[in-house]
């Protein structure tokens, strides 16, 4: 890949790896953030699937701008790829709702904002011939969650999938800000560089959590592998 704008990056053992194509549904406070940081990375081979549109309580937590408002979130998405992150041929997108019956790929991203659109996408993950990575990531204003699944521990997710019934209702004006959805999604793209060095041998050193926590209130970071 001949393009400066990647410079800083040559040197890295994750840069410009051949990365299968990737699904990622949501984007929202999550997905917006993600797509752009990841976008930045390199020009990977993106399907970005959200059925949502901006509105103005979207602002304050999600990468979009009052001039986003009555856009779709994913035409949004990728306006905003395309102004920082340089035009991306490789980034596709649609209104489509992920159900049990959407497309599947090896590596597969959970931005979602409910249980039940996250174990659909597990599930179609899981059951294709050729899994590789599932990353989901969740959050609240001041926390997130993050797990890595990987072929040989959806078991060990298994038990972290449970019904939207289940989680904590909280304020409706405390559920999502702006840093913790980027310092999820920087945390996201950094699982995704650690696997692509594992998986094509550029740096065996590097390593894959299955679960991430940060709770930024008591700035405390819980990690397993």
């Amino acid at each position: 890949m001949n393009d400066t704008r990647y410079g800083r990056f040559k040197d890295s053992p994750w840069f410009n790896q051949s990365l299968p194509p990737i699904i990622v549904g949501g984007a929202g406070g999550i997905g917006s953030w993600f797509m752009i940081l990841l976008m930045r990375t390199g020009d990977h081979k993106v399907m970005l699937m959200d059925p949502d549109v901006v509105e103005y309580s979207n602002l304050a937590g999600q990468f979009y701008t009052e001039s986003d408002v009555d856009k779709t979130k994913v035409e949004a998405v990728s306006n905003h790829v395309d102004t920082m992150c340089g035009k991306k041929p490789s980034l596709f997108y649609t209104t489509d709702r992920y159900l049990p019956d959407s497309p599947v790929s090896p590596i597969m991203v959970s931005c979602f904002d409910n249980m039940q659109a996250r174990e659909d996408m597990f599930r179609n993950w899981e059951k294709q011939d050729n899994p590789k990575l599932f990353i989901d990531g969740r959050m609240n204003a001041e926390a997130f969650q993050l797990f890595a699944v990987t072929p040989k521990n959806t078991l060990r997710y298994d038990d972290h999938l449970y019904d939207d019934a289940k989680v904590p209702d909280l304020p409706c004006s405390f559920k999502a800000t702006s840093h913790t959805a980027a310092m999820l999604a920087g945390k996201m793209v950094a699982v995704l560089n650690n696997w692509a060095c594992l998986e094509y041998g550029t740096d065996p050193t590097r390593e894959v959590p299955f679960f991430i926590k940060y709770d930024l209130s008591l700035m405390m970071e819980t990690v397993e592998l």
